[in-house]
């Protein structure tokens, strides 16, 4: 125990070492002796990595074997696929389609085309239909020209074996210009045999035209200056053998020129003439006199055109067309006018326009004796206060002249010398409004800048400078809402004045007036009160009036008002009842029936969005003479 104790000292002394337990103990295995395996003298690790190896080799000529086979089958599927593909399948390729017909034409002329198609596959196609689309500008042998798209023609052929070939054709009359590429088109629609789908094959076929049977020809000057007056000739001659039926003659105009007159007289508008039947050989002339303006340098084009016109669609069948053009150029002696931005569009009745007018001399040579010269019309216009203060104005002429004596550097205008003066239009409060022809009122004034003296070196050359500016004038857009008892379209009921927990019954009527231009998209609202109730009663029964409940918005679509109503014929009028039942609270007071109304249009002339907001309709019925003042408030 000693020892043991002694031991256990030794464990927790510090710094003590056990020398005797520096080595580790070791074991040594027993020897072991005898055979490794029963039986036999061989390894049986040696055995089972044999047999391991000829079970690898097994599983990889098994897995050869699969895959051989695998492919075989695979090719022949593939194989077997291909042929029963190319024995049922359609394709597009295997689809014949072709247009034949001329490759030249003459406008106006017959055309037949005629459409092949044969079914090259090895099975029957179900549904065929052939489309046919006519160039454009194409007219029917037979029938109306389409209203709008082209013009096209479908063909039901029904089943097409295999190798069966058919056609179909199309006739109809063709137009265009000469030296036009015209191009038909044409689809064959079908559906394999037990498929739903549809498919489509499409070709196409060109035709040039060589020939038109009218010649056509427009004249006019090279050049002109702003606000000349140009002359315009379009000459036609039939070169057919036979007659031409039903012919127009049509002009297009470009942007700046103001038409003034024609010889012979446009069939409709300014640019129209029904030539009717044109005999072979037959000619002739129309000649159009009109007014040009535009920036220096810029092109304007006329183009005339010679065909049959389709007045119920607009569409028109060409058989030639002629284009002309002029340059303009900047007048020798230059007159421009300016106008505020603020009433370029449009001047109120009542307001002015101020017109200012612009002049330079472009001649390389100075200029004597110039006269500025500026022209008023039309009937808005206040002639008795037109002003101007450097002009002297000639009201029984309506014009306004500056010479020498109002501007001293008119008695001899030097080479590029400008200047400025102005003239104030005022425009009538009243307009001049007795029929519903009274309408579309314009301010114009006419400029024109010129010396009688002759420059030097321009005898025989026009050196006078002409414009043109005008302001369109707004329309007088009015609206009414008043509130009546005793007069009016309704028989009202309830006492007067009005008693608390009683309905009275009371007639609104909305009155629209516009005197000079007729109004569009017109319509009016308000709403009613909470203690207001509709009483589904309006008048005349051909106007639209709703109510909304949920809003408890009244709305009058009036649509379109012409020019002059409230003026020529009498004010646009509807008239709907209301019924209140006034509250403790109105006592005394002269209760809202309906809110104030806004009436809205756009005016067709100038283009201005025109609204008017009338006054909150009460009790109070100010417009009902058949009503005392002492019956407007509400009592007990």
């Amino acid at each position: 125990m000693a020892s043991l104790e002694e031991l256990q000292k030794r464990l927790f002394r510090k710094k003590d070492t056990f020398q005797e337990r520096e080595q580790e103990p070791t074991l040594s295995p027993a020897p072991m002796g005898g055979p490794r395996s029963w039986g036999s003298g061989e390894d049986p690790e040696l055995e089972r990595q044999r047999q391991q190896q000829r079970a690898r080799r097994l599983m990889r000529y098994a897995l050869f074997a699969t895959v051989a086979l695998g492919t075989i089958a695979l090719v022949g599927a593939a194989i077997f696929f291909i042929f029963l593909r190319e024995r049922a399948s359609v394709t597009r390729e295997h689809i014949f389609l072709l247009i034949e017909g001329p490759s030249q034409i003459t406008v106006g002329e017959e055309v037949v085309f005629d459409v092949r198609f044969r079914n090259n596959n090895n099975i029957p196609l179900e549904s065929v239909d052939i489309i046919f689309e006519y160039p454009e500008g194409a007219m029917p042998v037979f029938g109306a020209s389409p209203r709008s798209g082209p013009f096209r023609e479908r063909v039901s052929v029904g089943r097409l074996l295999p190798n069966e070939e058919r056609h179909e054709s199309f006739r109809g009359y063709l137009f265009g210009n000469k030296g036009d590429t015209l191009i038909a088109r044409s689809t064959l629609e079908y559906r394999p045999q037990n498929s739903s789908a549809r498919f489509g094959k499409d070709v196409s076929f060109e035709v040039v035209v060589t020939r038109s049977p009218v010649g056509v020809a427009i004249a006019m000057p090279r050049d002109a200056v702003g606000g000349q007056e140009v002359e315009i000739t379009v000459d036609y001659v039939s070169t057919t053998e036979s007659s031409l039926a039903d012919v127009s003659l049509d002009v297009l105009y470009p942007s700046g020129f103001t038409f003034v007159s024609a010889e012979p007289i446009p069939s409709k508008d300014t640019n129209l003439w029904r030539l009717g039947n044109v005999p072979p050989g037959g000619e002739g002339h129309i000649r159009i006199h009109g007014t040009i303006d535009g920036n220096a340098e810029e092109s304007k084009f006329f183009t005339a055109r010679v065909g049959l016109l389709d007045e119920a669609t607009n569409v028109w069948s060409g058989y030639g067309q002629a284009i002309g053009s002029l340059v303009m150029r900047d007048a020798l002696l230059a007159v421009s006018v300016d106008i505020d931005e603020s009433i370029k569009d449009g001047v109120v009745p009542g307001h002015h326009v101020t017109f200012r007018i612009n002049w330079r001399n472009n001649l390389p040579v100075s200029a004597r004796n110039v006269v500025l010269e500026a022209n008023l019309s039309g009937v808005a216009i206040d002639y008795a206060r037109v002003r101007s203060q450097t002009g002297s104005y000639d009201s029984a002429n309506k014009r306004v002249v500056w010479t020498a004596s109002q501007i001293p550097e008119f008695r001899f205008v030097e080479p590029g010398a400008a200047g400025t003066v102005e003239i104030e239009v005022p425009v009538l409060a009243q307009l001049p409004i007795h029929t519903l022809a009274d309408k579309n009122f314009v301010v114009r004034l006419d400029a024109a800048l010129y010396t009688n003296t002759v420059p030097e070196g321009f005898v025989g050359v026009e050196t006078t400078g002409k414009t043109t500016a005008s302001v369109n004038v707004i329309t007088q857009f009015g609206f009414v809402s008043r509130g009546l008892y005793r007069s009016g379209v309704f028989q009202n009921t309830g006492p007067l004045p009005p008693h608390v927990a009683q309905e009275t019954t009371y007639t609104v009527s909305w009155s629209l007036t516009s005197s000079a231009n007729d109004m569009e998209g017109v319509s009016a609202r308000a709403s009613l009160p909470a203690n207001v109730r509709w009483k589904n009663m309006t008048s005349p029964a051909g106007e639209q009036v709703s109510y909304d409940p949920d809003t408890r918005e009244v709305v009058w679509d009036a649509g379109f008002v012409v020019a002059g109503t409230g003026y020529a014929k009498p004010a646009r009028e509807v008239s709907f009842q209301v019924g209140l039942a006034p509250g403790v609270s109105d006592v005394g007071r002269a209760p809202v029936l309906v809110s104030p109304a806004t009436a809205a249009g756009t005016d067709t002339f100038t283009g201005f969005r025109m609204e008017q907001t009338s006054a909150t309709v009460t009790t109070r019925l100010s417009n009902d003479s058949q009503v005392n003042t002492n019956e407007y408030e509400v009592v007990q």
